[in-house]
């Protein structure tokens, strides 16, 4: 997998966003962080995994069909 800049940059700053986003919001609303802090950090995760998985790989539902 090649290091892409703009799939980085837009990782990042998706991060930022979501981050800064819902921290204004919630406490906006007077919702404490404790409150929310792990579906933040679950949210977070979810950009990681979407950035260091690969986008396309084998697939455990299509199976080559060989003749007997």
């Amino acid at each position: 997998m090649a290091f892409n800049v703009s799939r980085t940059i837009v990782s990042l700053l998706g991060m930022v966003a979501i981050w800064l986003v819902s921290t204004a919001v919630l406490s906006f609303f007077g919702i404490s962080f404790a409150t929310y802090g792990n579906y933040l950090f679950w949210a977070m995760a979810l950009v990681i995994f979407s950035y260091v998985l690969q986008p396309t790989g084998p697939s455990l539902f299509i199976a080559s069909h060989e003749s007997d």
